[in-house]
């Protein structure tokens, strides 16, 4: 049987030549090829008109992890790293364009549900401990920073991982503020961060995007399930 090509968003970076380099995690790879996919590398580009191209080209859909957004009409924060520009162009693009293929299914991982939010108009705290809660949610040292999160019962998260309580690791210090058009939250942290965002209307169409790391935490249940459900869904 084919496994479903699966493509992965990149960050830009530049090495000791100054020419520009497009990279991914491995995990990201790992944990669409022990779900069952074939992982393709997908290098942001100079013109995001060019994300049409991609139509057709693949079974799935991962925006990945990564650096900050630089957040529109906000000034800026100290604690902000934004990321290349061209990757923020190109991933936005990618994502709009994305959202009207009906055929794809999309899967969002930390940066990549803050993207959501942000592409669908929403927009985001800049650096949650501003906010003063009860929860770290950046990982300050090489171990997982671990927290409990809430999913909504009767929503495709709490379908996949079991509606309640379970343990994610969180890795960011950016996070969903004002909710974006035609979204809902379907998890929380007990300080109210959201952990996760669904389409308001649920559809047979897979779009889930999660706040923490599930591809670092495989061995853990439930986070395979989530790269499980969303293969199974680019298989069909």
């Amino acid at each position: 049987m084919t496994r479903p090509r699966i493509g992965l968003t990149a960050n830009v970076r530049q090495n000791e030549f100054r020419e520009r380099e497009f990279v991914c995690n491995g995990f990201y790879f790992a944990a669409v090829r022990a779900a069952g996919g074939e992982p393709v590398l997908i290098a942001p580009e100079d013109d995001p008109g060019r994300v049409g191209e991609w139509r057709g080209a693949l079974d799935g859909l991962v925006f990945t992890g990564g650096p900050d957004l630089a957040l529109p009409g906000q000034p800026p924060h100290p604690e902000v790293q934004p990321m290349h520009p061209q990757r923020q162009g190109w991933d936005l693009a990618l994502l709009e364009a994305a959202l009207a293929w009906p055929e794809l299914p999309l899967l969002g991982i930390c940066l990549g549900c803050q993207e959501l939010n942000v592409a669908c108009g929403g927009s985001l705290f800049p650096h949650l401990p501003d906010l003063g809660g009860g929860i770290e949610h950046r990982r300050l040292g090489q171990g997982e920073q671990w927290h409990p999160a809430t999913a909504l019962a009767g929503s495709r998260l709490a379908g996949i991982v079991g509606s309640g309580e379970i343990q994610v690791n969180s890795s960011h210090h950016q996070a969903v503020d004002r909710l974006g058009r035609g979204l809902r939250v379907v998890a929380w942290a007990p300080d109210g961060t959201v952990e996760a965002l669904e389409p308001a209307q649920p559809s047979p169409r897979f779009v889930l995007a999660v706040q923490w790391h599930p591809e670092r935490v495989l061995d853990h249940a439930p986070h395979l399930d989530i790269f499980h459900a969303f293969l199974n869904a680019a298989r069909e």
